[in-house]
């Protein structure tokens, strides 16, 4: 909080400027704390008026009718109460950090214990989060394999089709032969003459399809995928894909991957296929355990038990039954031993296949794991327990820092906002008058000045809103900075005037011509341009002032 006073006319400011500076300080010291001085209303001759811009507090010296008085017996007053403050709120700081840093000392052994038991749940939860991504990886990769294998045969149907559009309809021999071809033998074919009354090739050998052929090729069609007919005068042919083909390859890709991949914890993933949901003997058959290669084929029965009278395969059907996955425990041996552990599996549906997709970690490995997890973290919270005080000190240096780095980023940015919000028009973006006063003070020669009005913008304003006008005006706006470029600036003089200065120029002319095609390219509520009216001046070396650029210009203007 300030105490700012005005001198109140020119006339008092004729003694020097020491003398009024100590006049307005006598003035100050006499009022209240936490208050201003204004005039209430400006008087004949006043040199301001109420409402004073901060600008002109930050650049008096353009302004001699304006002295400003900045006492900083408050603000000195402030910065020791916020300085007091920072104090306090580093000495709890402080404190807080020692009896945190007792509490920890005295609770050290009661977070051993606790930490034993801690740790072991966060092992299985680790472990369980370690066999479910696993499995739940796998399925993605079917779901993926499928996918790439069906764009892989789609495409392929396309290229023979191909190949047989470029077949004489006259040899039919050729296309036999096509098919033949090993790598073609994949497809399902029946290739009949026209009438579909003698059969010239067929790969099916499926009984179930019935023999006539008009019945036989509808029955072919429904049992293939991408099934593909080509009719021509002298023959008729049908092919495709047997609907179970790409997951059956499938299947088999993701046997090999299972056999050959390897698993840290002498884990491993497991498959059986469902073949009847209600259970009972030959409920599932094994279709891959890579613990038990030999087994592969075998069927399961949800009557099994391990060593200790547990179902699994009952426990495991019921689960995906209901939920679609589940984790549980059963006896089983080791990967290459015949050692029986508990072990800890997760189990989960692929509905598409009829899969129950499991895998499985022996939970005597993670006691080990718990039991070593407990000494190391025993040891670190000793070794640690020094350290504690000098990390909470350091955390109050970086209070301190980040306090002061908060404080003084928000003063820059509210100093950047301020400065936008006093040289920039607010409707536009362009500098406003202020900015562009400055401007013409450090204004060298030879510069060219140019002053803009729009012609009848009133009348804009009347007819179409003041919306209308507004959008008028930023557009008017981008046209005349694209038009200058890096040349010059642009600036809103008043309303609907506006100021352009360029340091560099070439021709006034030239740039007055380009200055109204700019404004030309402006289409108002009806559809036509807009015009300006333009005064241009340059500023000669022998001038005195900006003033008189100012002048020339607006007198060309008008």
């Amino acid at each position: 909080v300030f105490h700012i006073t005005y001198s109140q006319s020119f006339n008092e400011l004729s003694t020097s400027y020491p003398q009024a500076v100590q006049k307005t300080e006598k003035q100050a010291n006499a009022l209240p704390d936490n208050s201003y001085s204004f005039e209430k209303e400006p008087r004949s001759g006043s040199c301001y008026q109420k409402n004073v811009w901060i600008s002109a507090l930050k650049n008096f010296e353009h302004c001699p009718c304006l002295v400003p008085v900045v006492l900083s017996k408050t603000m000195k007053e402030g910065a020791v109460r916020k300085g007091r403050t920072w104090l306090l709120n580093s000495m709890l700081v402080a404190i807080s950090s020692v009896l945190l840093l007792l509490f920890a000392l005295m609770t050290l052994s009661r977070i051993e214990v606790e930490y034993g038991r801690i740790s072991e749940a966060l092992i299985i939860d680790a472990k369980k989060l370690y066999l479910h991504d696993t499995v739940n990886n796998l399925l993605r990769r079917i779901e993926t394999l499928r996918t790439e294998r069906t764009e892989h045969y789609r495409a392929a149907l396309k290229r023979v089709e191909t190949v047989v559009g470029l077949i004489c309809e006259d040899e039919p021999d050729q296309i036999i032969a096509f098919f033949e071809a090993p790598e073609n033998r994949m497809w399902r074919v029946l290739f009949t003459d026209a009438n579909r009354q003698s059969i010239l090739y067929d790969t099916s050998d499926d009984p179930s399809l019935p023999p006539d052929l008009p019945s036989r090729f509808a029955a072919l069609k429904e049992n293939l995928i991408f099934g593909h007919t080509i009719e021509r005068a002298a023959w008729t042919l049908i092919f495709g894909l047997d609907r179970t083909f790409i997951d059956d390859e499938v299947k088999a890709l993701i046997h090999r991957q299972i056999h050959n991949a390897q698993y840290s914890e002498e884990s491993y993933i497991w498959v059986n296929e469902i073949l009847n949901w209600d259970g009972g003997d030959g409920y599932a058959i094994r279709k891959v355990h890579p613990n038990l290669p030999e087994s592969e084929g075998m069927l399961l029965s949800t009557a099994m038990v391990d060593i200790v009278g547990n179902r699994p395969y009952k426990t495991e059907l019921d689960g995906v039954r209901q939920d679609g996955e589940l984790f549980f425990t059963y006896y089983f041996k080791r990967l290459g031993s015949d050692e029986i552990a508990e072990k800890l599996t997760y189990a989960k549906l692929y509905k598409e296949f009829d899969w129950i997709v499991a895998m499985g970690i022996h939970l005597d490995d993670l006691g080990a794991y718990a039991a070593e997890a407990r000494r190391q973290r025993s040891a670190q919270l000793k070794a640690i327990a020094p350290y504690f005080l000098t990390a909470m000190v350091a955390l109050l240096l970086v209070h301190t820092v980040a306090l002061l780095y908060l404080k003084g980023r928000e003063h820059r940015k509210l100093s950047r906002t301020l400065e936008q919000e006093v040289y920039q028009d607010a409707l536009t973006g362009v500098g406003n008058r202020r900015l562009g006063e400055q401007a013409l003070h450090v204004l060298h020669a030879p510069a060219l000045v140019a002053l803009l009005d729009i012609d009848r913008f009133k009348a804009v304003n009347d007819r179409w809103g003041h919306g209308a006008g507004d959008q008028a005006l930023i557009v008017l706006c981008r046209a005349i900075e694209r038009a200058i470029g890096d040349a010059g600036r642009l600036y809103r003089w008043g309303g609907d005037e506006f100021l352009v200065i360029c340091p560099h120029f070439d021709d006034p002319h030239h740039c007055g011509q380009a200055l109204l095609e700019a404004s030309q390219s402006v289409v108002v509520g009806d559809g036509s341009s807009m015009t300006v009216s333009i005064g241009l001046s340059v500023l000669n070396a022998d001038d005195s002032g900006p003033i008189e650029v100012i002048r020339r210009a607006d007198e060309a203007l008008y």
